[in-house]
């Protein structure tokens, strides 16, 4: 069996994106990958970033054996420091604010538009009607109160569909192979990627043979695309 060996560098990419089309994670994947591969991961140095330097210097720069990976005690200092492999969730709105965004529509002005021309022409008329405004703002609530239901069991549906399909990462410790969360990951791990894999992070390549990824999901590029060792241009 082929593998394709990666050093984890940059926490650039979430553990897992979610389209609520799709209902699944739509991570970059490894197609093919010939003999063995090796790539790796930091954050930037010295105002630039891995991909533009070359392998030699980043091995030296992180200073992870690629034969041992990360110790445990390096490994524990830099989960401390870097925290876990997440991007930063978005604070929550509260279920007040979400009720006023289902407000924010020209048919719900329209009909509150309406109800206010309807509660005045019947008071200029001398006879003041209440039910068909009331009436009216009714629809508008439980239109609102429905639509903040909705969007919330969907919120749950994807937090709930993140637990089950978080991705995991054969990542090299103490001269050791083992499963372990994306999220566990920190810089200067090493990954191991199968053909077919999600990649769990961005990373710096240091050795590979026509290695090619589904990038699709990112890029909207269907072709597979080939990648190297070579260092890429600052801002690439």
């Amino acid at each position: 069996m082929q593998y394709i060996f990666i050093i984890f560098i940059i926490r650039l990419l979430p553990p897992i994106f979610y389209s609520r089309v799709r209902n699944g994670p739509v991570l970059p994947q490894v197609i093919a990958g010939d003999q063995t591969s090796y790539s790796i991961k930091t954050a930037k140095v010295q105002g630039s970033s891995m991909y533009t330097k070359s392998v030699k210097e980043v091995l030296r720069i992180t200073g992870v054996n690629p034969e041992n990976g990360l110790d445990s005690g390096t490994y524990a200092k830099q989960l401390k420091k870097y925290g876990p492999n997440v991007l930063p969730e978005a604070k929550k709105e509260s279920i007040i604010k979400k009720f006023f965004m289902q407000l924010k529509d020209f048919m719900i002005y329209t009909l509150i538009g309406a109800a206010v021309i309807s509660y005045t022409v019947s008071y200029i008329d001398g006879e003041p009607d209440y039910i068909e405004p009331s009436i009216i703002l009714l629809i508008i609530v439980m239109n609102g109160i429905i639509g903040v239901i909705q969007e919330v069991r969907a919120e749950n549906s994807i937090n709930a569909l993140k637990k089950m399909c978080a991705p995991t990462a054969t990542v090299l410790r103490d001269s050791v192979w083992a499963k372990d969360s994306a999220k566990n990951l920190v810089p200067g791990d090493i990954i191991m990627l199968e053909t077919g894999a999600l990649i769990p992070a961005d990373a710096r390549i240091i050795k590979c043979e026509n290695l090619m990824t589904d990038e699709a999901s990112l890029t909207g590029e269907s072709a597979p695309v080939n990648k190297t060792t070579q260092e890429l241009p600052s801002g690439t």
